[in-house]
């Protein structure tokens, strides 16, 4: 899912540090987000907070104000739940596209989205219209910041799970990575690291400026969008660099 792994990653020096690992049974996997913090450049943090995966979150916080503009159902045939994370994932796909600023980092926020939706509205009920309903009153209930966590948590054990994966195919056989299973296992549990260690972060002081993009229309493209999730991202990467 997400990001094609055939893209490796850059071949400088930290990066290296960070394949050292890959062959190293005794480095936990908080040794390995670690390198990866300092391996990442500022660019690549900047890009990680891009246009598209602002608008994903954008997309998901317009439903959580009731205002989103397309479909709240795709396949009706699926589970509600379902169902509707479907249909912000292929809004916000639509709305990338015409805003010409697919990227990346920013499939990997698709995934984030439809996880994070699929959060919000657990334990609903089966019926579409509670669903819907459920994920509709977070702004009313001052809880965006809620659906800001939910996304930016799940994006991070994505993205991260893309930086691993990416590289440990050409260490299948070492003395870690046995196995293709064995990659696998490990990209799962740096994913599973980051969700764990961000999951609780506070994010109530982006609640205001939330509401205001709602307020506003709550349109995707709204720039606040882009100063949120910069916010989010940034706190997020600080709480993983706590963990060496």
């Amino acid at each position: 899912m997400g990001t094609s792994t055939s893209q490796r990653s850059p071949r400088t020096r930290e990066w290296e540090r960070v394949h050292r690992l890959y062959d190293d049974p005794q480095a936990p996997p908080e040794a390995i987000v670690g390198r990866i913090l300092h391996a990442l450049t500022p660019a690549t943090r900047e890009a990680m907070a891009d246009a598209a995966v602002a608008r994903c979150l954008g997309t998901l916080t317009s439903a959580g104000a009731g205002v989103l503009e397309g479909a709240w159902s795709l396949d009706p045939t699926l589970p509600a739940a379902a169902d509707l994370a479907a249909a912000l994932r292929a809004e916000a796909e639509s709305d990338i596209a015409r805003a010409r600023v697919a990227s990346r980092f920013g499939e990997l926020a698709l995934d984030a989205l439809s996880a994070a939706t699929l959060d919000a509205v657990a334990g609903a009920g089966g019926s579409p219209d509670v669903v819907r309903a459920t994920l509709a009153r977070y702004a009313a209930e001052r809880r965006l910041a809620e659906l800001a966590r939910a996304f930016t948590t799940h994006d991070v054990g994505y993205t991260f799970r893309h930086f691993v994966a990416r590289d440990t195919p050409m260490h299948v056989g070492g003395p870690r990575l046995r196995t293709v299973d064995d990659a696998g296992r490990l990209a799962d549990e740096i994913a599973g690291l980051c969700r764990r260690h961000t999951g609780g972060l506070a994010f109530g002081g982006l609640e205001d400026q939330l509401q205001r993009a709602a307020g506003e229309g709550g349109l995707p493209g709204h720039p606040l969008y882009r100063a949120t999730i910069a916010q989010a991202l940034g706190a997020s990467l600080r709480a993983l660099g706590e963990l060496t």
